[in-house]
């Protein structure tokens, strides 16, 4: 059997000695389980689109047995000064950046970046994310088992269920409430936007998730050498969410 994992940091194994290749990555652990062939095309800071792109072209060209989606930050942006060079515009700014007659200090970047993510709306972003797991799961039909793995998806499950229009004020979670800008819209308008977001979601084939409110993030345990991404016994619970599912989805 072949397997390809495609994802951020958290699958590439930020965080433990080897990364890709170290024995305790999730990709691996799951692989060995099952004697396969493992291809791992994540890389770090991974934007949801080129994710997409990513699974695309494996899903058309390669094939595998089965194709491992894991999802990262909603608002992530890959930039390419030149053709060999890229700025990622994540959330946290670690270094100053220059290219060629390009330079930004570490502070003016973060302010770029910031800027960037205000414009950027999570709302629209899930609408796009929802678009690119149906149109995977269309394209993967017939050709190879489609698993998709929420890694850094912050959104949350009363967006799935009819129920929560009931009491917007009670029901919605505070990142909800967020992304629908919930204290500046009168009732009407949350209902317009929360019925767009809900028919979105329930598009969804969710039984191809591992843990679609869940996060690897949320879920992790400890963390590796760099005080920051999951560690060895976070990824050894991957591992086994992911075996679990399979057990019970060997079609």
């Amino acid at each position: 059997m072949r397997f390809t994992f495609i994802g951020c940091s958290f699958t590439v194994g930020v965080g433990l000695d080897h990364e890709k290749n170290d024995v305790n990555n999730y990709t691996n652990i799951v692989a060995n389980h099952y004697s396969a062939d493992v291809k791992n095309s994540a890389a770090g800071g991974n934007s949801n689109c080129n994710i997409f792109m990513t699974a695309v072209n494996e899903i058309l060209f390669n094939t595998p047995d089965k194709i491992f989606v894991q999802w990262s930050n909603l608002n992530r942006l890959w930039l390419y000064p030149g053709p060999n060079t890229k700025l990622v515009l994540s959330h946290t700014i670690k270094t100053d950046y220059g290219y060629r007659d390009i330079f930004y200090s570490k502070k003016e970047l973060q302010k770029f970046t910031d800027t960037y993510h205000i414009l950027n709306h999570d709302y629209n972003n899930l609408i796009t994310l929802i678009n690119y797991c149906n149109i995977l799961t269309e394209i993967s039909k017939n050709k190879t088992q489609l698993i998709f793995i929420n890694g850094l998806l912050p959104w949350t499950s009363e967006i799935s269920s009819s129920d929560t229009m009931g009491n917007f004020s009670k029901n919605l979670s505070n990142y909800t409430k967020e992304i629908l800008e919930f204290n500046s819209r009168d009732d009407n308008e949350l209902l317009e936007f929360f019925t767009k977001l809900n028919v979105a979601v329930l598009s969804l084939n969710q039984s191809v998730w591992i843990n679609m409110f869940n996060s690897f993030a949320k879920l992790a345990v400890d963390v590796g050498t760099d005080n920051e991404h999951p560690g060895p016994k976070s990824h050894q619970q991957y591992a086994e969410m992911i075996i679990n599912y399979l057990e019970g989805h060997n079609d």
